[in-house]
């Protein structure tokens, strides 16, 4: 995403990230310092099921590398499948990018998690 950031701006397009698959581990590894667990899963362990068909989930006190690169991420589930999948915006245009996540939930197909406009 960060290589479409200066094309985004200078087009005035909205630009959103979505990942079908989420392979971060920067929710497990707070879970594991914080309880002290010798194992770590990858986020998508961690969310799996955890938020209902929707929602989606903002966590603003993990600093991680796309964070400093002015990328924000937001976890959704969008069908009902109980994975979730990541959105990645770019922070200059965060406050505008997610008045369209109700438009990627009516578009995502409801026994599916993959991106509605491939």
């Amino acid at each position: 995403m960060a290589g479409f950031k200066g094309k985004g701006n200078k087009k005035g397009k909205i630009l959103i990230g979505v990942a079908e698959e989420v392979k971060t581990k920067d929710i497990a590894e707070k879970i594991r310092e914080r309880l002290s667990f010798s194992s770590v899963a990858y986020d998508r362990e961690v969310l799996f099921g955890l938020l209902n068909e929707g929602e989606v989930l903002e966590i603003t006190e993990i600093k991680t590398e796309k964070t400093q690169k002015g990328i924000k991420t937001l976890y959704g589930r969008f069908s009902k499948d109980p994975q979730v999948i990541g959105l990645d915006f770019l922070e200059e245009q965060f406050e505008e990018a997610v008045k369209y996540l109700d438009l990627l939930y009516t578009l995502t197909p409801r026994d599916g998690r993959e991106s509605p406009l491939a």
